[in-house]
């Protein structure tokens, strides 16, 4: 089961904030275009946010929650 939406909501914010400060500034480093800094930045994020941090917390979320009904 999926936490409400506003939970969703304050996962995906603090999931995103770290990933939005470094790695555009790293992407930076090798490639001179903004565009292209902007492009490869969110061809990292947007995957590592959807299919890595995100149902990992939602598992966590889970775990823990079902560990508290089970008491």
């Amino acid at each position: 089961m999926r936490p409400n939406r506003h939970l969703s909501a304050l996962l995906t914010f603090f999931a995103l904030l770290p990933l939005v400060y470094f790695i555009p500034p790293r992407v930076a480093a090798y490639v001179d275009s903004h565009w292209w800094v902007t492009v490869i930045s969110v061809g990292l994020i947007v995957p590592m946010i959807s299919y890595v941090l995100l149902p990992a917390m939602f598992s966590a979320i889970s775990h823990v929650s079902a560990s508290r009904e089970a008491e």
